[in-house]
């Protein structure tokens, strides 16, 4: 029971980071590969939040939220000058700068040696020491965050986020700077991004820069992947199954020290055969509008390409 409620942990909390992801690729226009050090904004944000400050529980969500969203927002204005495939390669060298930092910032992150005594939260004067209890607190977070993410992805400002991840010509023909969008998708992303680092520092008790590498990044993108780019309802399910899986491959006798490994393998060949039998993904993400021409409000026609025409008159 224990073990079930222990991957019911993982598996929360990488919907959230996987939700983070899925956001910064639909509608920023690019995938993050410096997601890894966001997640450790949140981590390392929780963590002093109460060893420094002595937050409860939700302040230091929220704070980590805030840490995630502002320091994705600042790196969010550098990257908003390159274009999408510059940007990519400009946050692969983003990520491993800060795990660099991560490591030798001793006064504010323990530097290698890490920060330890994360306490399990008491929620309305609960404890959810038990992991029965602590799966259910993260789960429920989980859910509000897939549940909000949800409700905001047809607001207009969302679709014209999503309108210049697909197509940021169009948008800036419009009159409306996409920059300005990929800077705030980005930076909502980060922020999701940090609240599953909030509820991994909780879960573990113990944080050091390994866990905030570049290869969590990658593992974020093979969510996305599997699950179907920019699709919410996707992330989800392949972030479960991805989780889930080389757990559940490790109760196998004399497999279990190699879950690491395992996991790598798994979403290795789950990508492969992925790309390889349905390229966009279990659960493809619609076009939420369609092609055709548009009258802007001069009275000028443009051709748009999947974008909502009435969704940006209105705007």
């Amino acid at each position: 029971m224990n073990y079930a409620m222990i991957i019911a942990i993982d598996c929360g909390i990488y919907i959230v980071l996987g939700v983070g992801m899925s956001i910064a690729f639909a509608w920023g226009g690019f995938f993050s590969l410096v997601q890894g050090a966001i997640f450790g904004f949140g981590s390392y944000a929780f963590a002093q939040g109460y060893l420094q400050m002595k937050l409860p529980w939700f302040l230091g969500i929220l704070f980590s939220f805030v840490v995630g969203f502002v320091g994705s927002g600042m790196l969010g204005a550098l990257l908003s000058r390159f274009t999408a495939d510059f940007a990519v390669i400009s946050t692969l060298a983003l990520g491993v700068a800060l795990e660099t930092i991560f490591g030798n910032w001793n006064s504010l992150t323990g530097g290698f040696s890490g920060l330890y005594g994360i306490p399990r939260p008491r929620v309305f004067g609960s404890s959810t020491g038990s992991p029965e209890s602590f799966a259910i607190y993260v789960l429920c977070i989980a859910l509000l965050v897939v549940v909000v993410v949800l409700f905001l992805r047809r607001s207009q400002a969302v679709l014209l986020a999503r309108a210049q991840a697909m197509d940021p010509p169009l948008l800036a023909s419009l009159g409306v700077d996409p920059r300005i969008f990929r800077l705030v998708a980005f930076s909502v992303a980060g922020g999701i991004t940090a609240i599953g680092g909030a509820l991994f520092a909780q879960s573990a008790g113990y944080i050091d820069p390994s866990s905030f590498d570049i290869t969590q990044a990658f593992s974020l993108i093979v969510i996305v992947v599997v699950g179907g780019a920019g699709n919410i309802y996707g992330a989800v399910v392949a972030a479960i199954f991805l989780t889930a899986a080389p757990q559940l491959i490790g109760l196998i006798p004399g497999s279990s020290d190699l879950i690491a490994q395992i996991q790598l393998m798994l979403s290795g060949a789950v990508l492969v055969v992925s790309i390889a039998i349905r390229p966009s993904g279990l659960f493809a993400e619609r076009r939420f509008v369609r092609s055709g021409l548009a009258t802007k409000s001069d009275g000028n026609q443009i051709l748009l390409n999947g974008v909502d025409a009435d969704q940006i008159n209105a705007h």
